[in-house]
């Protein structure tokens, strides 16, 4: 998270980038992406980052996909 914001170029950590350019995460890897390194511990960072993943699979399990909306059939 510290020389990552540095090495790639565009200011963010290679996680965030990852999440954004290949899971389409663009909101999680923004939030992740603003968390600063220097005013957190490293427990504490670790912490965060796993409340932000575990809420968003649980947002996307409580949210169907569009493609499920797509299939989803007609109530009779």
């Amino acid at each position: 998270m510290f020389e990552a914001r540095l090495r790639i170029g565009k200011g963010i950590n290679d996680f965030s980038n990852w999440l954004e350019g290949s899971l389409s995460e663009k909101k999680l890897a923004n939030k992740i992406a603003s968390l600063d390194p220097y005013t957190h511990t490293m427990e504490n960072l670790r912490t965060t980052l796993l409340k932000l993943i575990e809420k968003k699979i649980v947002e996307s399990m409580e949210k169907p996909s569009d493609a499920e909306r797509e299939i989803a059939l007609p109530k009779p």
